[in-house]
């Protein structure tokens, strides 16, 4: 599994349509967690995880919406309604890839975007945004269940990598170097002769 835990008030439609798709073809699952919030293109990342392993922390919130565009278009009229289009046809897009997520109507979904739409996260695991709703030990507790492991689970952590004497002398070198550079206007290097 691949885990994306999502806090995000949104972002370019083109950069997460290319982040969906990567989700979309890899043969693993992709569990999605929203801690904080989930909003516009973040929301469409967070619905489309694995089925049944899209999670939502207790308080989070998720705000979905038609796309936004920003900046004054300049051009022809004919210009401008090429990018209408194109912005229409983006919608609908999105419209579509959140119904095939949440199981909902494309047409609800439409009118559910016209404008913003604030959800806590249980509102949003009732319209089929995510699944689950919990905490770490409530993720830990399920898996155990699932494992068939009776009494308290134990959870062991990875330990962080040793660094070899080599790496540990650069390192504190790197360190260095960084604190004289914030503690001095000026640094001057001296090399031996």
């Amino acid at each position: 599994d691949i885990t994306m835990y999502i806090n995000s008030p949104g972002g370019s439609v083109h950069d997460m349509l290319a982040i969906y798709d990567t989700m979309q073809y890899v043969h693993c699952d992709i569990v999605t967690v929203c801690l904080g919030e989930a909003a516009s293109a973040a929301a469409i990342l967070l619905a489309g995880g694995t089925p049944g392993k899209r999670a939502a922390l207790p308080n989070a919130t998720i705000l979905i919406h038609q796309p936004r565009t920003g900046g004054a278009y300049q051009g022809q009229v004919s210009d401008l309604e090429i990018q209408a289009n194109e912005i229409e046809r983006i919608r609908h897009r999105l419209d579509e890839i959140l119904a095939r997520h949440t199981g909902q109507d494309p047409e609800k979904i439409r009118r559910d975007t016209d404008r913003d739409n604030i959800l806590t996260a249980e509102q949003a695991k009732d319209y089929g945004i995510v699944d689950e709703l919990g905490y770490l030990s409530d993720a830990v507790d399920a898996a155990a269940k699932a494992a068939g492991i009776e009494g308290e689970p134990s959870v062991v952590y990875p330990r962080p990598p040793r660094r070899s004497l080599g790496e540990w002398f650069v390192g504190g070198l790197a360190h260095s170097f960084a604190r004289a550079l914030a503690n001095e206007s000026t640094l001057t290097l001296r090399f031996l002769p």
